[in-house]
């Protein structure tokens, strides 16, 4: 599927696959500590303001480009017709742990092989136009 002129394509399906460990990573910058914190010690200033400063932190900003791309691609798919089932074969792909084959995804799935194709360049390529890679 890739040639010369898109040499964005492996970076993309990087991107893709290296999504859950983006997410996960942007959640824990987001989240807050449940936790109260009983050392007594005094915190400075900043202690009282701990929602402003877990909306500031920010992953580095290429991981952050990253997550940002394949969020919007994800969200883009999922309003697409059959938008499940195109998630579906790119988790399969990608995100359940070991690569899978489209050909094997497909199977479980339940849709042709030339669909399986079409919706995964599809997708790689909405992922290069959310980074900006193509038009």
């Amino acid at each position: 599927m890739s040639n010369t002129k898109n040499d964005w394509w492996s970076s993309a399906i990087r991107m893709v696959r290296n999504y859950p460990a983006r997410k996960s990573e942007y959640e824990a910058l987001h989240s807050q500590s449940l936790v109260a914190d009983m050392t007594g010690m005094p915190k400075g200033g900043s202690a009282s303001r701990t929602t402003e400063n877990i909306a500031l932190r920010q992953m580095p900003p290429m991981k952050q480009q990253e997550y940002e791309a394949v969020s919007r691609a994800v969200e883009i798919t999922r309003l697409l017709p059959n938008g499940d089932l195109r998630l579906e074969l790119i988790r399969r792909m990608y995100w359940q742990g070991r690569k899978l084959r489209i050909n094997d995804a497909i199977v479980d799935i339940g849709i042709a092989e030339a669909t399986g194709r079409r919706w995964h360049a599809s997708f790689i390529r909405l992922v290069g136009q959310c980074v900006g890679y193509t038009e």
